[in-house]
């Protein structure tokens, strides 16, 4: 912070020197005549010392200003007062470059001090400096530059733009005119567009329009990465052209969408402009191509046909702080060839800027220009898509990483970049995809374990780990759901190759990197296919589902006593031992999932000192879960599972665990016998004292029956495990489903061996009606 304040002291020392100079040299280049600008005044002793008396107050103000950049938040920047505080944002890194364009925003504000020719004179200058730089550097004849800090305001220039050149159309054009002047002029906004509440601002800046988004193209990824439907348009345009009586004025499209690169049909676009007359503005990232050092032939002329375009190049070639830029057709452009007007020299003249104030954003792309140049710009742009080419081949390595929305395979598109029929993609976006679930026949087993949930955590896992060694990439995970493509991750090397400076040697670092997860990723998931055979023989373990976990899985230890119990509560005391596989935690009480969670959580304690491959979970039913995290090596797995049914065991057997089961228990015996309590009590008060008199009960319940309901007394047992009182429904009804099993069985025998024609079938069959009577 002192090194930036003090480098914009020196910067408006020298240019304060420089216009001194100017003065007196009458230089001309940037001066102005000195002869009508007197001479200041000294200042007498008396202010001197009161400025010399105020210097420590503004030193104490930016010191303030400082410890309010830095501090994490308005308590920390309160509580620190003029101390600085400890904690620090992290603070955008700026080079020598950034450095002066941050400081050329200061020295704009004092160019504003100048007097009104000197000023202008110097705005009109640089801005015809930039103007015809920009202009060359992205083969736009005859346009105009304008330089913006707020990108949506490239979009209100280009309606302005448009509504001039509606205006000055043919006099067999006066429709149009009259409709624009009285709002009846149309805006169309591509569905492409990232700017969701593009529609809101023009109606807010623009209240007399009409605002309509172009109905999307079905493609798989139209929800999320659409393109315009240009038959959709035409019919648009002629119904609002002949019925509506509709002044088409801007069309806004997308070449190089934010995911997927896709671009717009702009060639068809051309077509409807020029029988619709309207204004076409692109935005996008394959706006790149018209610096590139050897653009594609037809993308260029493409492009160079619009009426303008706005690019956010100071991202583009890795320097901060830098004003957007839109550049338009203006046949009137002032500076042509690079040479100023007859007309009026000593002044720019453009539409939309009105004060040399306007003129002066310019100041820090004058400064960038002058130091990077034609050459290394491009140069940065160049590397953008060798990075992107280079990239592209490492991804094309691995069959389970799948390249989204490139329109076809990614070796054939490699292909066709060699060939120069394409220019690279400049945004990749791909995902992690195990060749398993593509294989034919279907997997049953992997599509059940491999849902697109734990897709998406497989490549939050991917992109976090690549990422954490190679930020230089600058990785982002998007969401691709509303298509059904899960999570992905996307790289933009255009956005970050001059930032970051990214060289071979750093994507060799990548592609090594990627090499080294999606082995561990190819690993966990044949781990995770192979672990439900694994544990079919360990009733002690059951796998559980543990949202938004990338390991193998979560397991829970089910201790011996509940293995029987856990199916429901009716069923618990009639169920033979079943497989682990089959439980059902959905039934169980809370009870239940306290015990279990209990035992699981002190056995990851255990294991915690063993393995760091453990970790604490929890289920989809809320159960602790100990879960298995990433596998370099499969062989790991059995080796896991081994420990941790040996650990589990050991603490299940333990005096502690058995004295917890126990209290559990007691606790339980306590609660049913307050229930069984409160039941009588409800009894007595329900039926009155003499209904339980045996002899007067009697009398009285064939006097005045009670309702079914309360006669039929049901039964029910205690569960030792749970501790609690349960109906023994389930127990006939089990019963009453084995003897209907036996009769039906012992009745089919009888009736096999009466057609069968043997008459010892009477000695050897049970009576089946004296068997059921007897139970």
């Amino acid at each position: 912070m002192d090194s930036l304040v003090q480098s914009i002291e020196n910067s408006l020392d020298m240019l304060t020197g420089t216009h001194k100079s100017s003065i007196q040299k009458n230089d001309g280049n940037f001066s102005d005549d000195s002869s009508n600008i007197p001479e200041e005044p000294c200042p007498s002793n008396e202010i001197e010392a009161k400025v010399e008396n105020r210097r420590p107050l503004v030193a104490d103000l930016l010191s303030k200003l400082e410890n309010l950049i830095v501090n994490d938040n308005e308590s920390d920047y309160k509580a620190s007062g003029d101390k600085k505080s400890t904690k620090h944002k992290q603070l955008p890194h700026l080079d020598e470059l950034g450095r002066a364009v941050v400081t050329s925003y200061s020295l704009q504000s004092y160019v504003k001090l100048l007097p009104r020719n000197h000023g202008t004179t110097v705005a009109s200058r640089l801005y015809r400096v930039v103007n015809d730089f920009i202009c060359k550097f992205f083969r736009f004849k005859y346009g105009s530059c304008y330089c913006h800090d707020d990108f949506y305001s490239g979009f209100s220039l280009a309606f302005k733009q448009a509504r001039k050149f509606l205006n000055l159309a043919p006099p067999h054009d006066a429709n149009s005119r009259k409709n624009i002047a009285e709002g009846r002029g149309v805006v169309y906004l591509s569905p492409g567009l990232p700017y969701t509440d593009l529609s809101e601002f023009f109606n807010t800046e623009f209240g007399s329009c009409h605002v309509q988004w172009i109905p999307a193209m079905i493609t798989p990824f139209v929800n999320v990465d659409s393109r315009l439907d240009v038959a959709a348009l035409e019919k648009i345009l002629e119904q609002d052209v002949g019925q509506n009586n509709l002044t088409p004025v801007l069309v806004v499209a997308v070449v190089g969408s934010f995911l997927f690169g896709h671009n717009d049909l702009v060639s068809k676009l051309l077509e409807l402009r020029d029988r619709y007359g309207f204004w076409l503005h692109l935005v996008g990232l394959n706006l790149a191509a018209l610096a590139s050092g050897e653009p594609q032939t037809h993308l260029l002329g493409v492009l160079q046909a619009a009426n303008s375009v706005s690019v956010p190049l100071g991202s583009w070639i890795g320097v901060p702080a830098l004003p957007y830029l839109t550049l338009y057709k203006n046949d009137s452009n002032e500076f042509k060839n690079g040479e100023e007007s007859e007309v009026e020299k000593s002044q720019l003249t453009l539409i939309n800027h009105t004060t040399f104030r306007l003129y002066l954003e310019t100041l820090p792309w004058w400064i960038v220009t002058t130091e990077l140049g034609f050459d290394l710009m491009r140069k940065r742009i160049d590397d953008a898509y060798s990075i992107s080419t280079l990239t592209l081949k490492y991804l094309t390595k691995y069959n389970q990483v799948e390249v989204l929305g490139l329109g076809s395979s990614p070796i054939d598109v490699l292909n066709r970049i060699e060939k120069k029929t394409i220019m690279p993609p400049l945004v990749l976006t791909f995902k992690y995809s195990p060749p398993v679930l593509k294989s034919k026949p279907k997997n049953l087993l992997a599509e059940c374990y491999l849902d697109q949930q734990y897709l998406d955590q497989l490549n939050i896992w991917l992109g976090q780990g690549v990422a954490h060694e190679c930020s230089f990439l600058n990785l982002q995970l998007v969401d691709l759901s509303p298509d059904k493509l899960g999570t992905a991750i996307r790289y933009c090397p255009l956005e970050t190759v001059a930032h970051f400076h990214c060289t071979l040697d750093k994507m060799a670092k990548f592609n090594k990197r990627l090499e080294q997860m999606i082995t561990i990723l190819d690993t966990t998931v044949h781990a995770k296919l192979k672990l439900p055979a694994m544990i079919k023989n360990r009733p002690e373990l059951t796998i559980v589902r543990c949202p938004k976990w990338a390991g193998v899985t979560g397991i829970v230890y089910v201790p011996s006593m509940m293995r029987n119990t856990t199916k429901s509560d009716e069923e618990a005391i009639t169920d033979s031992p079943k497989s682990v596989s089959s439980v059902n935690f959905e039934g169980m009480t809370e009870k239940q999932i306290e015990q279990v969670s209990h035992l699981n959580i002190e056995l990851l304690r255990v294991l915690k000192t063993k393995d760091s491959a453990f970790s604490l979970g929890e289920s989809e039913e809320g159960l602790k879960c100990i879960r298995f995290g990433m596998l370099a090596d499969e062989k790991d797995l059995t080796e896991l599972l081994n420990l941790v049914s040996q650990k589990g065991k050991e603490i299940e057997e333990s005096s502690q665990y058995l004295e917890s089961l126990a209290e559990i228990v007691k606790q339980g015996i306590e609660a049913a016998n307050e229930d069984l309590k409160k039941e009588n009590e409800s009894k007595l008060m329900n039926e009155g004292v003499l209904r339980q008199v045996p002899l007067v009960g009697s009398m009285l319940n064939w006097w005045s029956p009670l309702p079914k309901q309360q006669v039929n007394i049901k039964g029910r047992a205690f569960d030792l495990v749970t501790g609690r009182i349960i109906s023994t429904d389930s127990v006939f009804k089990h019963k009453s489903a084995s003897d209907r099993e036996k009769t039906d069985g012992s009745t089919n025998s009888e009736m096999d061996e009466e057609d069968g024609g043997d008459d010892e079938t009477d000695e050897t069959t049970p009576d089946t009606s004296q068997e059921i009577e007897v139970n």
